[in-house]
């Protein structure tokens, strides 16, 4: 199929290529506010969780610990999975901070490593309980937080994608969202079981996917 998308002059990948500014953005950000409730209960869950399995910990434990009664917290926290996506929110807007003014005229490939490399950085004190976490999410009894999930995956894309600047419309979106959704999922997979010193492999697997950008959006069309 004949390709009707122009390269990028800074990258050559037609997928990272910025287009038109849209009207309107289509995720908006609210800039964290954790309480201490928050804090305490989340500081305790990890301590907890660096001695056991995430999937075994309890919330009546986790109360103990933060120095709450169960009653206190579960407005906030129903279940361990509130707690663990409190952890994800904080690495997510660790990496939203919005890049210095220099890097603007990077290569917007480099922009998107930077960038997704912030929230592996966020999570990687806490990486065995970070991946404890996510192997609670996908166990099979917990089919229920399997949707969110979708929306979440597609939601931190989506930020992604904004904060390097992409401002693609129409079916250059759609393929750029597609293509970067299969990259980010690749290099947490990667992620979980890096043992490398400072990440060295997943920061090369990101590398070489970006810049392959090209040969994966043409796949969709």
């Amino acid at each position: 199929m004949a390709n009707h998308y122009p390269a990028n002059s800074n990258t050559g990948h037609r997928l990272l290529m910025p287009a038109q500014k849209p009207k309107t953005s289509s995720t908006k950000v609210t800039p964290i506010k954790v309480t201490t409730l928050e804090r305490r209960v989340l500081k305790a869950a990890l301590s907890i969780a660096a001695e056991k399995e995430w999937y075994n910990i309890s919330l009546s434990e986790v109360a103990s610990i933060a120095g709450f009664e169960l009653n206190e917290i579960l407005p906030r926290f129903p279940d361990t999975n509130a707690i663990a996506n409190t952890w994800f929110e904080q690495a997510l807007y660790a990496m939203l901070a919005p890049l210095p003014k220099a890097h603007n005229k990077l290569p917007i490939s480099e922009r998107l490593e930077i960038i997704l490399l912030r929230w592996f950085k966020a999570l990687t004190p806490q990486k065995q309980v970070t991946v404890g976490m996510l192997r609670s999410k996908f166990h099979l009894p917990h089919i229920h937080h399997w949707g969110p999930l979708v929306f979440a995956l597609s939601r931190h894309v989506q930020l992604w994608r904004e904060t390097a600047m992409l401002r693609a419309v129409g079916r250059q979106r759609q393929i750029e969202e597609i293509s970067l959704t299969a990259i980010f999922l690749g290099t947490l997979v990667v992620w979980c079981s890096d043992a490398s010193e400072g990440q060295l492999l997943t920061q090369k697997f990101l590398k070489k996917k970006l810049s392959q950008g090209d040969g994966i959006m043409n796949r969709f069309l």
